[in-house]
């Protein structure tokens, strides 16, 4: 009897060490886990933030350039890129561009004025991918690229009329 009370004491004491080492082990696995995921929200926090502080820079350029396209009637070339110089090339912008709306009744004065700017012929320009840059046909309004100053001169696109139907 008195083995049999031993082996009672043996087998619970067992059974209670085996349930703890088994708690402990779940505890300590959820707290791993609960860590991983508060360390992985952290993280994405962070990224996000780094994201979305890469857009606020140039989206405060976009507002600048906005205001000084607003607040004088006519842009002249050498303003604009003086303006826009600093700025291209910082937080990931490419460049700026100016685009004017062109009324009909207005293509052949613009397109001298352009030409005269950028001492080379100009005109309003489709964009065809085939063909390159072809002369736009006869539309109620355009929107030209006159200026743009981007970091890569091979991505110049004066005169393209934004305002094409695809």
């Amino acid at each position: 009897m008195r083995s049999l009370v031993r082996w009672s004491v043996l087998l619970l004491v067992a059974c209670i060490g085996l349930s703890l080492t088994v708690w402990v082990t779940l505890e300590l696995r959820r707290s791993a886990q609960a860590q991983l995921e508060q360390r992985f929200q952290q993280a994405a926090r962070e990224r996000a933030e780094r994201i979305v502080a890469t857009f606020e820079e140039p989206l405060t350029h976009f507002d600048a350039l906005q205001r000084l396209f607003r607040s004088v009637g006519k842009i002249e070339k050498p303003a604009f890129e003086e303006f826009v110089e600093p700025l291209v090339g910082r937080s990931g912008v490419l460049g700026f561009g100016w685009a004017p709306r062109v009324d009909a009744s207005e293509r052949k004065a613009f397109e001298r004025q352009a030409s005269r700017i950028w001492e080379r012929e100009f005109f309003i320009a489709d964009f065809d991918d085939a063909t390159g840059a072809l002369r736009a046909p006869e539309r109620a309004q355009y929107f030209p690229v006159l200026f743009n100053d981007v970091s890569q001169r091979r991505l110049r696109s004066q005169g393209i009329d934004l305002f094409a139907p695809q």
